[in-house]
């Protein structure tokens, strides 16, 4: 019989941060429509659904906040969790993701769309939020294009991602899916060398994020 190791949660740092003033408006709170009640306060190394441990912030919005996380069902392997601020509406990503995963049809494109892998409810102090995990991405385009000359992707680079992008869209559109909102903010870049995650998690030990 072979048997494998779950890897245990990781301690991370309770003390050794800088506690920021709590009445200073940060990330998500400075969106126009942020009410705190709508977001559930997740903290670095919880675990949810004993299986996913919080590493360190990736991202917010005003419909989440993301998270690197790993999955200690799973080798320790590294997702991204979306934690989704209280809603009563279903979340059409799920439904989607299963739809396309039904789809046994061969397209190129299907690898160029990020599905969930993963997805489970959790009860916060005012209510119920929907939680879904993902394999991990880079930056999206439009913060790519902000570390470049001229704010914007040269020819050289513009071709392809817009050729993948088109080659994305044909599988969806194949499979019966419309995507309503193509912009730079939701082309994400991939990840080559998943060492950088590691480093993340590594960073987050020795030099923990500031804190409220």
């Amino acid at each position: 019989m072979i048997t494998f190791s779950t890897p245990q949660p990781r301690a991370f740092p309770t003390t050794g941060f800088e506690i920021l003033d709590p009445s200073r408006a940060l990330e998500e709170e400075t969106l126009p429509d942020y009410l705190k009640e709508r977001y559930y306060p997740v903290h670095i190394g919880e675990v949810f659904k004993s299986q996913y441990q919080v590493i360190t912030k990736l991202g917010f919005g005003s419909a989440s906040t993301v998270w690197l996380c790993r999955d200690l069902q799973s080798n320790g392997r590294y997702l991204t969790l979306k934690v989704h601020v209280r809603s009563r509406r279903r979340l059409p990503e799920v439904e989607i993701s299963k739809h396309l995963q039904a789809n046994h049809d061969v397209h190129a494109g299907e690898r160029y769309v990020r599905l969930v892998l993963d997805s489970f409810e959790i009860s916060g102090p005012c209510g119920v939020h929907t939680c879904l995990l993902y394999a991990p991405a880079g930056i999206d385009i439009r913060d790519y294009m902000h570390c470049l000359q001229g704010d914007a992707l040269p020819e050289s680079l513009l071709r392809p991602a817009l050729r993948f992008v088109l080659v994305a869209l044909d599988y969806l559109h194949q499979a019966k899916v419309i995507h309503t909102d193509i912009q730079p903010h939701n082309v994400l870049l991939g990840i080559d060398d998943e060492s950088i995650l590691s480093e993340m998690e590594e960073d987050e030990v020795s030099n923990p994020a500031p804190r409220k």
